[in-house]
């Protein structure tokens, strides 16, 4: 699942790239906001929704982070018109 972004959509290797490479930078985001999750379980065991909103704030955090590094590898491998540089 790729970002939805204007340069992702130029044409379908740019789309496929995208998915390509959205969904392993997914897996690896979600695996590192389930380990932040649980450290942040533990350190505030005594507000629980303390611990929620931070969990909630950090995840959001990395998936907007996913969605800029994709978008930076796009450009880095394609031009301006979708076409790969190399």
């Amino acid at each position: 699942m790729a970002s939805r972004t204007p340069f992702s959509k130029k044409n379908k290797e740019t789309w496929k790239e995208a998915n390509r490479f959205s969904a392993t930078m997914m897996i690896a985001g979600g695996i590192l906001s389930i380990f932040i999750s649980i450290i942040i379980t533990f350190l505030y065991k005594n507000s629980m929704a303390a611990a929620a909103s931070i969990s909630s704030m950090c995840s959001t955090i990395i998936t907007l982070s996913l969605v800029l590094y994709t978008e930076i590898h796009l450009r880095k491998i394609f031009d301006s018109n979708g076409k790969r540089k190399f």
